[in-house]
């Protein structure tokens, strides 16, 4: 086997694994995908990098870099991570696309420096959290939940 194809067949577990992961966070089971994650992460470290060019050994580096960033952000965020199959299948959202769409047209609408009124950052902040708990059902009768 090549050097070149050595390296391809080594990069395909690292694949496997993430696509791996990317199902296991669907289903919203963020334990095993962080394990599918480190998986990933290991199979990088194997790979002999005096074999590529420095420019595929940076992206070897990075990758790794951004997959240890993506672990540490799933741990912070473990707690919250929904599961989107199910709601999929309940017939809920799984996109804040609309909240998103609303909240940006509504601050370049109101943040426009040609207007004499403007919000001030922390003011507009603070009008899209609350549109936003509007719009994801967290704000009803005068009520705040910080879940959905």
């Amino acid at each position: 086997m090549k050097a070149d194809e050595a390296g391809q067949f080594e990069f395909q577990f690292a694949a496997r694994d993430l696509d791996q992961m990317r199902a296991k966070l669907w289903c919203g089971k963020v334990t095993t995908a962080r394990w599918l994650l480190c998986a990933a992460a290991g199979e990088l470290r194997r790979v002999d990098r005096k074999q590529h060019s420095r420019r595929v050994v940076a992206k070897i580096n990075r990758l790794a870099q951004m997959i240890i960033e993506f672990d540490r952000y799933l741990e912070i965020n473990q707690s919250s991570m929904p599961n989107y199959a199910k709601r999929s299948l309940q017939g809920l959202p799984v996109s804040s696309s609309r909240a998103q769409s609303s909240a940006i047209a509504l601050v370049n609408r109101r943040m426009n420096k040609r207007r004499q009124m403007r919000w001030s950052p922390q003011g507009a902040q603070r009008v899209l959290q609350t549109r936003v708990a509007v719009l994801d059902g967290r704000l009803q009768d005068g009520r705040f939940s910080l879940a959905a």
